[in-house]
């Protein structure tokens, strides 16, 4: 799991690794919005059954995600999301 704002210079780039199942690339796009993020690209790819999903993505104000705090909250949810915390 990456969020990365150096790889561009528009997008905060998100990059989300795990196992795929039924219903995950909904579930992180919905959470991307949910935080009131813009997706303006996205690279979604699956492997023997391991997802590689990359998001482009801005903020509220339409630029990169700086704030720490929302940072940090954005990885703890698509984490929870990739290990199937939340639907246990």
């Amino acid at each position: 799991f990456v969020l990365d704002n150096d790889s561009s210079a528009r997008f905060t780039v998100i990059e989300v690794y795990g196992g795929d199942r039924p219903g995950t690339l909904y579930q992180l796009s919905q959470t991307l919005s949910d935080f009131q993020l813009d997706i303006h690209r996205a690279r979604i790819a699956t492997e023997v059954e391991q997802l590689i999903d990359i998001f482009y993505v801005t903020g509220v104000e339409g630029g990169k995600v700086e704030d720490q705090q929302l940072q940090e909250k954005i990885k703890s949810t698509l984490f929870r999301i990739i290990n199937d915390e939340e639907n246990e």
